[in-house]
């Protein structure tokens, strides 16, 4: 079976061998904050409303979350 190649394509799409010139991808580090938030109370929220109530409200959380 011979290998195909894709133009940028590091690995042969037929049988995964990696192609001899494909060269490491770079590597730029980067500082990230991230926040984890459960909403008290948003589980026995979702039950009593419909889906496109629930989503207005999240939505207006996250949006005052996001400018604090």
């Amino acid at each position: 079976m011979r290998a195909r190649e894709s133009a940028g394509c590091r690995f042969c799409n037929l049988c995964g061998t990696a192609f001899p010139h494909a060269s490491a991808p770079r590597v730029r580090r980067k500082t990230v904050t991230v926040l984890f938030c459960d909403v008290t109370g948003s589980t026995a929220l979702g039950e009593r409303l419909d889906p496109e109530s629930l989503q207005q409200v999240m939505r207006r959380y996250f949006g005052a979350a996001r400018q604090v």
